[in-house]
């Protein structure tokens, strides 16, 4: 683990931040990525202290069982008494969903060790049955997807809105090269879009340090800019080079232990999440398939954050008419409750704890707006930049390649803001009377 990061520390224990001088911790103990790992499985898991007495729960669903969960299960049958629960919906995808709660709290109860074979939904799932039953998790990835297996956060659908909680992190995080070569090439692709979401996501998160003072640290954007570093060739991934696809995956999981360190997803999640939850919601409320994979929503989503930040940087230096100033409440929560209407509850709660914060932002904003474009406006790359490493990975750019039609992407431009009280770039273009224009305009450009 101590490879991982740039400094010191014991998992669990809070250590001294050398950046923002506040404690912070740690909490996984062991991650690792390599070939044949699932051979070795059973002694990597005694030599890291993640062994403990009694049954074992390997948890999958049926597509990640034939990929791991199989060899997984014979594996730790070696050493320990062992049982499995695949989950297996009727029908329709498998969802991060509170319907699974009470199969898993059934199938965890008196278990000494779970472990999630999967990626983002089996991961999110066991990680919720870990938490509630305080019962240690293991995570093996079947794919470079996402970051969530280092993570403290999970996201799941509840009450038909998508949204985050905080939990236990994995103890142990243990990837196999070839397995992850072997997943389909969308989710590989979706791995590379959301891994590089950490830039906007960090600057969302130090502009809402700048206007309304939220505690902020430059740390957790360091931990992931180390994995930089590693060989990555983006045109590689698809031909599933082993170096590219364990460099991914170490990204990935740095993503993932820069969310543990800020106690919140802020350096991973801004703007650019909020459109592809919104997305997801869509899906969830309409019953029928997502459009893409999370992190293909997202490398989309994230574009359209490049493009609002070079519109806003555009306002450096111009007056700022406090007039044009509006949070669009009410219609917002209208256009929401009409499109998700089994979320309304949960969605007025958010609109109302959102409304609070734009209101504070809209205070401040013409005093701040120079510290602003110092701090944040020009650290983030460029739409040109991202859009690039997007398509040399083969992903797309726009909302017509994951099949969502004008009018759906003018609505999720504009009014996923609303779904979550999380200041980001989409509300600082509202505010300043951009973003419509800049929905119209981007979609223009991206979707002809």
């Amino acid at each position: 683990m101590h490879r991982y990061v740039p400094f010191a520390f014991s998992p669990g224990e809070p250590f001294r931040c050398p950046k923002c001088g506040n404690l912070h911790s740690i909490a996984t103990r062991a991650i690792e990525t390599r070939s044949e790992m699932l051979d070795s499985l059973d002694e990597v898991l005694k030599k890291e202290g993640l062994m403990p007495e009694g049954e074992i729960l390997v948890i999958a669903d049926d597509c990640t069982w034939e990929a791991a969960g199989n060899k997984v299960y014979k594996n730790l049958l070696k050493k320990r008494q062992v049982s499995s629960c695949i989950l297996s919906p009727e029908d329709g995808p498998l969802y991060a969903e509170e319907l699974w709660f009470p199969v898993l709290r059934e199938k965890a109860e008196k278990k000494s060790l779970l472990v999630s074979v999967g990626s983002g939904t089996i991961t999110d799932l066991v990680k919720w049955a870990g938490h509630d039953q305080s019962i240690p998790v293991v995570a093996v990835p079947t794919a470079p997807s996402m970051n969530a297996y280092t993570s403290a956060i999970l996201a799941l659908f509840a009450g038909g809105v998508k949204k985050t909680a905080t939990v236990l992190p994995p103890a142990g995080v243990f990837a196999d090269s070839e397995v992850l070569a072997e997943s389909p090439v969308e989710m590989i692709r979706a791995g590379f879009a959301d891994s590089l979401a950490k830039s906007f996501a960090n600057a969302d998160w130090k502009m809402a340090s700048v206007l309304l003072g939220e505690p902020y640290c430059p740390l957790p954007l360091e931990i992931v800019g180390i994995a930089e570093q590693l060989p990555l060739i983006p045109e590689l991934l698809a031909k599933r080079d082993l170096s590219s696809i364990e460099s991914l995956m170490k990204r990935l999981h740095l993503g993932g232990i820069s969310m543990q360190v800020a106690g919140s997803s802020s350096p991973a999640s801004g703007g650019e999440h909020l459109i592809s939850h919104f997305l997801d919601m869509f899906a969830y409320e309409t019953d029928r398939p997502v459009f893409a994979l999370h992190g293909l929503q997202v490398g989309i989503g994230l574009l359209f954050s490049a493009f609002l930040y070079e519109k806003v940087r555009m306002l450096c230096g111009q007056s700022l008419d406090p007039k044009v100033y509006s949070s669009n409440i009410s219609d917002a929560l209208s256009t929401l409750t009409k499109i998700f209407p089994s979320a309304k509850e949960d969605l007025l709660k958010e609109c109302k704890k959102k409304e609070i914060l734009i209101s504070s932002m809209e205070e401040v904003l013409e005093k701040k707006f120079s510290l602003l474009e110092e701090s944040v406006l020009q650290n983030v790359p460029s739409f040109a930049e991202s859009k690039d490493l997007l398509q040399r990975a083969g992903c797309p750019v726009s909302f017509k390649g994951i099949g969502v039609d004008r009018e759906g992407a003018v609505t999720a431009l504009i009014h996923s803001r609303f779904i979550r009280a999380r200041l980001t770039i989409l509300d600082l273009a509202a505010g300043l009377g951009c973003l419509e224009e800049a929905a119209y305009e981007f979609l223009g450009g991206t979707d002809e």
